[in-house]
């Protein structure tokens, strides 16, 4: 459900057992969610899993390239070791999600791009640096695609099968329609999103007959609430909570065209003043 490359394997706030379903897939499907998890794991979150301890000790880099300016003004790339470099990570914030306006994608959707680096007073200084730029590269395709696969597992997990139909299986194994179709979030909604003791928050909600999980990663560094679409309810489970939107849904007033034949993607680029 919840990659070990994110602490899947430690237990979340509030729950007594850990986030990872042991066999919970054919070796094909690992092998697919494995590309897009890393991708994840390695351009966007990497230099702060590795702060945290996150990474898996078989597959853990003790460096990684970044651009130097020192004290002197020469500037060079090198390769500098972890406890080195700002524990920087950077996660997507989506807009509403399309499904909810019966659309394929929203045309005006705009990405956020939550930019975070944690616990940065533990990082060794080194007095010739004076500046560090470290650059992460975002996937926005891939990065909805790892939360739709969080959500379906949470969901099953919790509610059990015969709850509800899925409707973003084909969208985690192959790529099968857009990021913004499936999953949305609350960038410039409604404000800074909370923090917390865990290092991850998962929780389910329905919008009408629509099951929805909101995800917030790494929610105690206050990383931003995301939210994936899972199925539609065969019946509504007992308690479950509508889904706080933040405001009404806009009503599209064209019909979209094809979505964008490449995955929309960003590049940041951390500039870590060393004093």
């Amino acid at each position: 459900m919840v990659a070990r490359g994110l602490g899947g394997n430690r237990s979340p706030k509030e729950m007594s057992e850990a986030m990872v379903l042991l066999d919970a897939s054919c070796e094909e499907c690992r092998e697919v969610t494995r590309v897009f998890e890393e991708d994840c794991l390695t351009n966007m979150l990497g230099p702060a899993r590795a702060r945290m301890n996150l990474n898996r000790k078989d597959r853990a880099k003790g460096h990684r390239k970044a651009d130097i300016v020192y004290h002197d003004g020469r500037e060079e790339e090198a390769d500098l070791g972890i406890s080195k470099l700002p524990a920087a990570m950077i996660i997507p914030a989506f807009p509403d999600a399309a499904i909810f306006m019966g659309l394929d994608w929203n045309p005006d959707v705009t990405f956020g791009v939550y930019q975070c680096v944690i616990e940065d007073h533990q990082r060794e200084r080194d007095p010739d640096i004076h500046q560090i730029v470290l650059t992460l590269k975002c996937n926005f395709n891939a990065f909805a695609r790892m939360l739709c696969k969080i959500a379906l597992g949470f969901a099953h997990y919790t509610l059990g099968d015969g709850v509800f139909v899925p409707v973003t299986r084909d969208f985690i194994r192959f790529g099968r329609g857009h990021p913004a179709h499936f999953v949305g979030g609350y960038d410039n909604v409604i404000g800074e999103p909370e923090f917390s003791e865990g290092l991850h928050k998962l929780q389910l909600w329905h919008v009408q007959s629509l099951l929805v999980a909101t995800i917030q990663l790494f929610a105690s560094a206050g990383g931003p609430v995301n939210y994936a679409a899972i199925g539609w309810l065969r019946h509504m489970p007992r308690g479950l909570p509508p889904l706080p939107l933040g405001q009404p849904l806009p009503r599209p007033d064209k019909t979209p065209g094809p979505p964008p034949s490449k995955n929309p993607t960003a590049r940041i680029v951390w500039d870590q003043i060393v004093p």
